[in-house]
């Protein structure tokens, strides 16, 4: 889901017809962290993982997870929010600016 996510976030802008999907989704991704302190994707993700693997901590972050476990590379958060927060104005703008792909 996650992956989905990510692919869809970075290429919906492009797409007019997705907009009304597109926007409200890419709202809810800084207004969850904001509001409950956490994605709602990444607790039910590591819910699910703990019941295949009880040793995997429910509590974790999929980024700094994944990034340890595939490439073993232990990233602090305060990075981690900085990025998202950037990339988060950077398709909000994007989705606004119009160009030759909504034509």
């Amino acid at each position: 889901m996650h992956v989905g996510l990510t692919v869809f976030f970075a290429v919906g802008w492009m797409f007019r017809e997705v907009q009304v999907f597109y926007l409200p989704l890419l709202f809810s991704w800084p207004l969850s962290w904001v509001t409950l302190g956490y994605c709602p994707l990444t607790k039910w993700e590591f819910f699910l993982r703990s019941k295949y693997n009880p040793t995997i901590d429910a509590n974790a972050e999929a980024i700094r997870y994944n990034m340890q476990k595939y490439f073993g590379i232990t990233l602090h958060p305060r990075p981690i929010y900085i990025a998202g927060i950037a990339a988060f104005f950077v398709l909000l703008t994007l989705s606004f600016v119009p160009g030759p792909l909504f034509q």
